[in-house]
């Protein structure tokens, strides 16, 4: 009750007033210690526990999972099954699988979908659930098809499991079909669904059809747009050119607007090339998180597409003086060896010159010739912008058309180079 209440230090009084090593009260206070995000005392209190069941085996996994700490995960699940202490039950493995999904990290997942089979353990609804979420948002969507078409029973949450990874990964009319034939199976959509159906329909441009869904929302079902709906229409309008409709939709959300949609309208304004309106989001924006580094060079990106060098320096200015810093961009090529993770680290620091800068340019610079040709409609100046962050390279200023210059010369060296680096295999 103490934990639930998060009073930890009369939950902790309790425990000890008891005098006995009581394990289901101490599986309470980690998981008391893991919702104030305190994993040191959760696993602290976890390691002084002589016998463990799957209880609090379960507890600090939820815990790491809880705070996407997933490195810890698979370590913890190496220590389970090295120690082979018991069968891991449905609630283990779900959490497991649920930090495979967070890192979309397809390899551990393949394994502990192995394990299951080798364990000879039952699917149940939960578990297939949490199968077909990982292995669609890893981007095998084969693989979640095969789960969600063989399970006996299939539940609103495997569905938006379903919807979601068609949405994410480009099969926008799948999602459509298949929140279709949720309907017909007689099972109600909840607010969770919805974010996924409008996020299919604003990547395929579906305008009309986003709208119908939108509404439906609150007259068919009695559920209030929430803040994600509201960003995923907002976005709708700006991609397919409806920008007034945007603007009017700004106006009538309910609910407080956070950094988030006005991040999403601000852009729609850059898609539309309203910079007056942008101008708007950036006073906004910039109230709400003076100190987040990313809204600057976002502010930034805008007026360099419209080449207003005047305006992104003094956006760059308004960081400097306020001391504010963007977390550095990173990607990873990863492999795993059983459950333990290697990877490769491609970070981006705030100033300085990146080793693997022309490397990055010349791959844009593959993918502007490339994209046209496959029928697509690139605009890549926001991320050519980007990289060439600051305006300053070995103390020499970037001037207009600079960028451009730079991505002359970089295929070779990414062809020199790429050969260099390491086979994960």
């Amino acid at each position: 009750m103490y934990c639930k209440c998060d009073n930890i230090e009369y939950a902790e009084l309790v425990n000890a007033s008891t005098g006995t090593e009581n394990v289901f009260s101490m599986s309470s206070l980690i998981v008391g210690h893991s919702s104030r995000g305190d994993m040191v005392e959760a696993r602290r209190l976890f390691d002084s526990l002589k016998e463990k069941n799957s209880v609090v085996w379960t507890a600090l996994f939820s815990g790491y999972v809880r705070l996407r700490n997933c490195d810890a995960v698979f370590e913890l699940f190496l220590d389970f099954n090295t120690n082979k202490i018991q069968v891991p039950d449905a609630l283990i493995l779900i959490n497991v699988l649920g930090g495979c999904a967070i890192l979309a990290a397809l390899h551990p997942g393949k394994q502990i979908h192995t394990y299951m089979v080798r364990m000879e353990i039952k699917l149940d609804e939960r578990l297939r659930s949490s199968l077909a979420d990982m292995y669609a948002k890893c981007g095998e969507i084969e693989y979640a098809e095969r789960i969600f078409k063989r399970a006996p029973c299939r539940d609103r949450v495997m569905y938006n499991s379903m919807i979601a990874g068609y949405a994410h990964h480009g099969y926008e009319n799948k999602a459509i079909r298949l929140f279709e034939e949720m309907l017909e199976r007689s099972i109600t959509p909840d607010a969770i669904t919805f974010i996924a159906l409008l996020s299919a329909c604003r990547h395929a441009g579906l305008v009309e059809l986003g709208d119908k869904y939108f509404a439906s929302m609150k007259q068919d079902y009695g559920i209030l747009p929430e803040i994600d709906h509201y960003s995923c229409m907002v976005d709708l309008y700006g991609r397919t050119n409806c920008l007034d409709k945007a603007v009017e939709l700004m106006k009538e959300i309910p609910v407080k607007r956070d950094a988030v949609i006005w991040g999403t309208f601000l852009n729609a304004c850059m898609r539309n090339e309203s910079m007056e309106l942008a101008r708007e989001a950036e006073e906004t924006l910039l109230r709400i998180e003076a100190d987040n580094g990313d809204r600057y060079v976002q502010l930034a990106n805008v007026y360099a597409a419209e080449g207003n060098w005047r305006e992104m320096c003094r956006i760059r200015g308004k960081m400097r003086g306020g001391e504010v810093r963007k977390l550095a961009g990173c990607s990873w090529s990863q492999w795993f060896s059983s459950m333990k993770k290697e990877y490769l680290k491609f970070s981006a620091p705030w100033s300085g010159w990146h080793g693997k800068f022309y490397h990055t340019v010349a791959m844009l610079q593959f993918y502007e010739k490339v994209i046209p040709k496959q029928g697509w409609q690139s605009d890549l100046s926001f991320y050519r912008i980007s990289l060439i962050w600051p305006t300053r390279i070995n103390g020499d200023f970037i001037e207009d058309g600079m960028e451009d210059a730079l991505l002359n010369d970089f295929s070779q060296h990414l062809r020199d180079r790429m050969m260099a680096v390491p086979n994960p295999e």
